[in-house]
């Protein structure tokens, strides 16, 4: 993650602008979950396996037969069962599963048939989570072929068409508030852009860092310009076994640009504290009993010092569109001494109340507020 060089707003969302595609969802959990202002409300993806030119073949008896999926976007499920229908188009008596319960693939046929897994161009292997690099025969009298490690999906995606290119330069994904991140510390999140609706050599890519609070990611803009028409997020945490694919809980998704003061950061002395809703009940004989809500943070007397003219039209005309109901995302510089890293004070959050301008001296002005971390 990039580090902030003072205070940041990021409240100008390019998802809800552009045209947003994504990889998948859950009847009940569909995308615009997670551009809906209220994280409670998520986006659960449905296991997205993605079949394309590259990872299509399979052989069968060292290459003597060869069968190619069709290209496209399939579950596990699906997979399965286009794979099952593939290979008895080339060959007979193939069955191919896939366990919603452990995410592993099986194949295996009634006769004694070898899988050619030391063969890999364009293979399907990886894809299904076999790692063998040699013929593996299955049949009556050996066991089936069963992935070698639990596979989830191929990738997870949000995708944006801005129209035009756009600077980007804040990526953010949570979860719901007060739930432990669902997508993994060991997944590959990738920020691609591109001026053209083709990632598979994107002109920018970087590779984002999962935190407990979420994929919250700075493009630092000091190596060169960021400013593309088409922006990708992309997510593999394959084996993720401890929830799979369809347990992804994402609360809520922000791709923008960030409000930076130039000439100063929050000043010393502002309040941080977490609040825990939850309400205690006591029965007759003294039993006590909770009802558990979510923890949420607050922030008070923050004051932001000595801000120029500009800065001071700037945050008018922000809390004019947002006012207190209406979320953004806003970071505290981890260079300031204020925090060891800068995902412990990025938060997503509205203003508690009215923010207060106050006039310094000539064109400065200081700002003080308050923030609370939205449910």
């Amino acid at each position: 993650m990039a580090r902030n060089k003072s205070i940041r707003f990021m409240d100008n969302q390019f998802a809800r602008t552009g045209n947003t595609t994504f990889s998948s969802e859950q009847g009940t959990f569909p995308f615009s979950n997670a551009l809906n202002d209220r994280r409670s409300k998520y986006w659960s993806p449905n296991n997205t396996f993605i079949i394309d030119d590259t990872n299509n073949k399979i052989y069968i008896n060292t290459g003597a037969i060869i069968a190619t999926v069709t290209n496209g976007t399939y579950t596990g499920t699906t997979l399965a069962a286009e794979i099952q229908t593939q290979l008895n188009s080339v060959s007979v008596n193939w069955t191919c599963t896939y366990s919603t319960s452990t995410w592993r693939f099986t194949l295996d046929n009634s006769a004694t048939l070898g899988i050619a897994f030391q063969l890999t161009t364009n293979a399907i292997w990886d894809t299904l989570g076999f790692s063998v690099g040699i013929e593996v025969a299955v049949g009556p009298a050996f066991d089936p072929a069963i992935s070698d490690f639990p596979v989830v999906h191929s990738e997870e995606f949000i995708k944006i068409d801005n129209g035009v290119p756009l600077e980007v330069t804040f990526v953010g994904l949570i979860g719901p508030l007060d739930e432990v991140f669902t997508i993994s510390k060991n997944a590959t999140v990738t920020i691609e852009a591109n001026n053209i609706d083709d990632f598979t050599t994107p002109a920018f890519s970087t590779t984002a860092t999962v935190t407990d609070g979420g994929i919250l990611e700075f493009i630092d803009t000091d190596g060169g310009d960021t400013t593309y028409r088409y922006w990708k997020l992309k997510i593999q945490d394959r084996s993720n076994a401890t929830i799979g694919g369809t347990g992804f809980k994402l609360g809520y998704f922000y791709l923008g640009d960030a409000k930076t003061f130039t000439s100063t950061n929050v000043a010393k002395g502002f309040g941080k504290k977490l609040n825990d809703p939850s309400k205690t009940l006591t029965s007759e004989n003294g039993q006590e009993f909770f009802q558990v809500k979510a923890k949420f943070h607050t922030y008070d007397s923050m004051s932001v010092e000595l801000m120029e003219h500009g800065e001071n039209i700037e945050m008018q005309e922000m809390f004019n569109r947002l006012g207190i109901a209406t979320p953004f995302f806003f970071s505290l510089d981890p260079t300031q001494c204020i925090s060891a890293t800068a995902d412990e004070n990025t938060k997503y959050v509205r203003f508690d109340k009215e923010p207060t301008l106050k006039h310094t001296f000539l064109n400065y002005y200081s700002l003080s507020m308050g923030l609370k971390e939205v449910l």
